[in-house]
């Protein structure tokens, strides 16, 4: 009986902090459009912090800080709803300039450069940007420069010396632990072992690493060139002689208008907009303002009874069925399967942001897409990464859009598994011992070494899946398996390469890709359909309280780890390389 009172004792303790928490997060999300009022001569204040993710992350679970146990009522903003803010505040006679500050964002070269196009969109309506730091990344240089005016804190360090790639390599720590790779592969460009096998970098990773950088680089100059006026070459001089460090650097070289305070830059746009001098500024800050419109409303193309479907897939591809975060086979399935089904959707674009993953997963989302393709048409927009996997569903659509500086390709695929026997025999006295009804009934044991009869079936596996990855992309780009071949191997292209190659029809933006599809499905007018659906805060915690889908809080590990969240995220992969991979390389980080 004491036993049946305390479980029914922690139930109800346990329901009533739920209804807190529920009641806590429930009042943070309040105060939306119908509330949240804009005064008229606001700036907006667009200070942009960390990751920038197609779409913006609103799970109200991730909202809690696991370390201090604090609400966070700040979502994690998306390049998809951030177009749509700026478009909004382009079109509001209440909001009269930009304050932007990119110090601490921390995005990939393709959603910068969709970034930097959207403020030259904003620029379009007359409006002020006024570019504010107090350090610049290399990409803060670049997005300040399409600002009227660009300023920075006289005591600021400037990052402008080029773009380079690191990676780790793990090979001499599993040799002092005397833990054993078994590594397979396909492609001598699919170095996504590499760090394992290796202790630096093979000639063929090397030269595309290089490729593709100097590639990024020199889209990179171009842009920056075109905004300050000053020649790709000497700006490559500038940063080859690491003549830019200090903030009287930059104003030297002109890469900012000026080096004032803050308060400084606060009292110039007063002025400007005619604020007394004891009055405060009306900066608005991204949370308010969205809060104050409906995005729905101008995301809209028009009204229409044709839909377009867009189905953003974001982050590794997995096997089974997940809604929470990532890219989940099954899930994916479903999810294609209910827009191709609704008779209003013509026409379907898949927004693939991806370095690939689960083999198996992706073959099961391109079958889906392949039959989707007998009903309406489909068309690939590609983001910051859509290689390996990401490139393995979008293999087959009927045209393929990507940025110039998307990361693409690493058609290739691998297997990996470590014997881990020595180690723990060696280390912590660990032995294994087995009974076995047949010879191989423990194949695929990561206590013992394999035999070369296990060793031929994996290396079979991954042929087989490389010759079906190769057959899908002859297929869909219209090109014979052995000129495929050439150009997959596991190497890594740019958007602006891969065009050339044929594995990428058009460069642009997912609008580009949209216009595309409304052409291929031959309509006048239609409405977007986003997919994933967004749904209501209550559903999304009731799913977490029920464990019925699995918690997500890598973006907010991220905020809180910085720097050693990248590390954690590679431990993390490392468990879930199940079964052969289609996987980019490495994660790529460009700094």
């Amino acid at each position: 009986m004491k036993s049946f009172l305390k479980y029914v004792f922690a139930t109800v303790i346990g329901l009533f902090i739920f209804l807190i928490l529920l009641f806590g997060i429930l009042t943070s999300l309040g105060g939306k459009s119908n509330e949240t009022k804009i005064s008229a001569n606001s700036v907006l204040k667009v200070n942009l912090v960390g990751n920038l993710p197609d779409v913006s992350v609103e799970d109200p679970m991730q909202l809690i800080d696991p370390l201090s146990g604090n609400f966070n009522t700040d979502p994690i903003l998306g390049l998809k709803d951030l177009k749509l803010i700026l478009k909004a505040a382009a079109n509001d006679d209440k909001i009269k300039a930009i304050w932007l500050n990119t110090d601490q964002l921390s995005a990939m070269p393709s959603n910068y450069m969709e970034l930097l196009r959207s403020l030259k969109e904003f620029k379009k309506s007359d409006k002020l940007i006024y570019a504010y730091s107090n350090s610049m990344s290399e990409w803060s240089v670049l997005l300040n420069s399409v600002a009227d005016k660009s300023y920075l804190n006289p005591m600021a360090n400037v990052e402008f010396n080029g773009f380079s790639s690191e990676v780790m390599y793990y090979t001499g720590l599993f040799e002092k632990l005397k833990i054993h790779p078994m590594i397979f592969y396909a492609g001598e460009f699919k170095s996504a072992t590499e760090p394992y096998r290796l202790k630096a970098m093979s000639p063929e990773n090397r030269l595309q690493i290089d490729t593709y950088l100097n590639s990024i680089y020199n889209n990179y100059l171009r842009e920056l060139s075109a905004n300050i006026g000053i020649s790709k070459d000497s700006l490559r001089m500038i940063a080859d002689g690491l003549d830019i460090f200090l903030a009287d650097d930059a104003y030297k070289y002109k890469l900012v208008d000026g080096l004032k305070y803050e308060d400084e830059v606060e009292n110039e746009l007063k002025e400007k907009f005619g604020y007394a001098e004891k009055d405060k500024l009306n900066l608005v800050s991204l949370k308010k303002y969205k809060a104050s419109i409906d995005l729905s409303k101008e995301e809209k193309a028009g009204k229409s009874k044709n839909k377009i479907a867009v189905i953003y897939a974001e982050g590794v591809i997995n096997d089974g069925d997940n809604e929470s975060g990532d890219i989940y086979g099954d899930t994916y399935v479903k999810m294609i399967r209910k827009a191709a089904s609704d008779s209003d959707v013509k026409a379907l674009v898949l927004r693939v942001n991806s370095p690939g993953g689960s083999a198996f997963a992706s073959e099961q989302i391109l079958r889906e897409i392949q039959l989707t393709q007998k009903k309406i048409p489909v068309v690939v927009s590609m983001g910051n990464l859509a290689a390996s996997g990401g490139y393995y569903i979008s293999s087959s659509a009927n045209k393929i859009v990507a940025d110039a500086t998307t990361i693409t390709g690493s058609i290739g695929v691998f297997g990996m598994m470590f014997n881990i026997d020595e180690a723990l025999q060696s280390n912590l006295g660990i032995t294994f011992d087995r009974v076995k009804t047949n010879p191989y009934a423990d194949f695929g044991s990561a206590t013992r070494p394999w035999d070369d009869k296990e060793k031929e079936t994996i290396t079979a596996s991954i042929k087989k899946t490389y010759q079906t990855f190769l057959q899908h992309v002859a297929d869909g780009r219209k090109m014979s398996v052995e000129d495929v071949d050439k150009i997959a191997r596991g190497r890594v292209w740019t958007g602006e390469d891969a065009q050339k190659l044929g594995l990428v029809d058009t460069l642009g933006n997912i609008q580009v890709a949209i216009d595309i599809a409304k052409n291929l499905a031959d309509i006048d007018t239609y409405e977007l359909k986003n997919y994933p659906e967004s749904k209501s805060a209550i559903d999304i915690i009731l799913e977490k309280i029920t464990g019925s889908k699995e918690e997500n809080l890598e973006q907010v590990l991220e905020k809180q780890l910085g720097e050693s969240y990248f590390y954690l995220k590679q431990i993390k992969a490392l468990q879930e390389m199940c079964g052969v991979q289609a996987r980019m390389p490495y994660e790529v980080r460009i700094k």
